[in-house]
């Protein structure tokens, strides 16, 4: 990561999968994507909710870049370097809201994902350090960052070890086609320690523009995605919370 790891023009971080073995290479997986998708497509005929929910899911995820069609070029690769990541919907519990979480401890033949990733080491601040910090002063300041993992971006000779299965147009009716995600998968045992160390990254190079107290926040005060801190008064609190906002985006 440290040697590979940096910022794009669009401001947003990209860097490599870490995989454990550089040159590891892997079976054909297609046949388990396939049967886990015509599963899927068994639920859409009974749960009509479901399937519109996951649709719009799938729609957004292209239409904001983090997912895009395999090359035409590419389709056929046989060198070991193509991996399929079948994929399932859940409901958040309190918000009703669908993630599309992409199953990267899938095994195929000995084989998954997870098992040839790096987990990576573990940025993530103690929880209850934070809790404990946020009793300290009277104005509470919480955010969180919206769909962090798809923030940062996969270097794209290993987006092939992140296809997926898909109709075009969100049409069951047609033959299956072959995508990828071009951002960190939530799924993924490596995409937590990505993300924080893209976050962290954030905090270090533009703490001179937007603030030490903001950086300070953003490396101390976050836990994963979700970041809490308390502020002496309101000015504190929304100077922080604009300032914040602004290193991060």
């Amino acid at each position: 990561m440290e040697e590979n790891f940096h910022q794009r023009a669009d401001k947003h971080f990209e860097g490599p999968l870490p995989l454990k073995d550089q040159d590891v290479s892997f079976p054909d997986n297609k046949k388990l994507a396939l049967k886990r998708l015509f599963c899927l497509k068994r639920r859409f005929a009974y749960d009509l909710k479901f399937r519109d929910d996951y649709n719009k899911f799938m729609t957004d995820s292209m239409n904001k870049g983090y997912a895009e069609r395999v090359p035409e070029d590419e389709l056929n690769m046989d060198d070991g370097k193509v991996w399929f990541v079948p994929h399932h919907g859940v409901y958040h519990a309190k918000k009703g809201k669908i993630r599309v979480v992409y199953d990267c401890s899938a095994e195929y033949q000995g084989f998954s994902l997870n098992s040839k990733l790096l987990q990576g080491p573990d940025y993530v601040n103690n929880l209850v350090g934070i809790i404990t910090r946020f009793r300290k002063d009277k104005v509470a300041v919480s955010c969180d960052i919206q769909e962090m993992f798809n923030q940062v971006v996969v270097s794209k000779e290993h987006r092939n070890l992140l296809r997926f299965l898909w109709w075009e147009n969100n049409d069951t009716s047609t033959e299956p086609v072959q995508y990828r995600m071009t951002t960190h998968l939530f799924g993924a045992v490596s995409s937590p320690a990505c993300a924080m160390y893209a976050l962290n990254a954030t905090a270090e190079k533009y703490a001179w523009k937007h603030g030490k107290e903001a950086a300070d926040f953003v490396r101390s005060s976050f836990y994963v995605d979700d970041g809490l801190v308390s502020v002496p008064d309101a000015d504190t609190a929304v100077r922080i919370a604009q300032d914040t906002i602004n290193l991060c985006a």
